[in-house]
């Protein structure tokens, strides 16, 4: 299938409950390191219209495997409407409400990468943020030839790092 033409995705609101393909082994929210770590590597591979979920919490009761609170919806007020999604100041949400859209992710490197990027010195925007001519995180060497050392612990707690264009000091 074209690269234009094929949806990824790591997981959805059927899948996160056992429904449907993959069943029980599809990484979600729950296991928070790997669901980082395989957003990551989907976002950085090259193929695709990439959608990251936005989940919610729910009251899981497993009796023999099976997820007996597999059919509850979103957080509700008890009129039953959604609940509104709280985003606090760190980007994370509250009030049940998951928003792994708002999360950093990837997994263990230690390489050398050609980057496309100008020669210079960049802020990685995951671990900070470009303050004027100052980064606020890690900073990342891209040499004339385009190519940047990486260095990312899987045991980080935001196992990846990204630069841009705009992130140049």
């Amino acid at each position: 299938m074209s690269d234009g033409n094929a949806l990824v995705f790591v997981d959805n609101h059927d899948n996160q409950r056992g429904h449907g393909a993959g069943g029980s082994s599809i990484i979600t929210f729950w296991d928070s390191r790997l669901y980082k770590m395989a957003v990551g590597y989907m976002l950085a591979h090259p193929y695709g219209v990439a959608r990251i979920m936005s989940s919610y919490r729910w009251n899981r009761n497993f009796v023999n495997g099976k997820d007996q609170n597999d059919w509850m919806g979103p957080p509700s007020n008890t009129n039953g409407s959604t609940k509104s999604v709280p985003v606090y100041p760190d980007q994370t949400c509250g009030d049940g409400w998951v928003c792994e859209h708002r999360w950093r992710q990837i997994t263990d490197l230690d390489v050398t990468l050609k980057t496309g990027m100008s020669g210079g010195t960049y802020c990685d925007v995951i671990s900070g943020q470009k303050d004027g001519n100052k980064c606020t995180g890690k900073q990342i060497l891209v040499s004339n030839d385009g190519e940047a050392h990486f260095k990312i612990s899987n045991i980080d707690e935001d196992p990846f790092v990204a630069i841009h264009a705009e992130s140049k000091l």
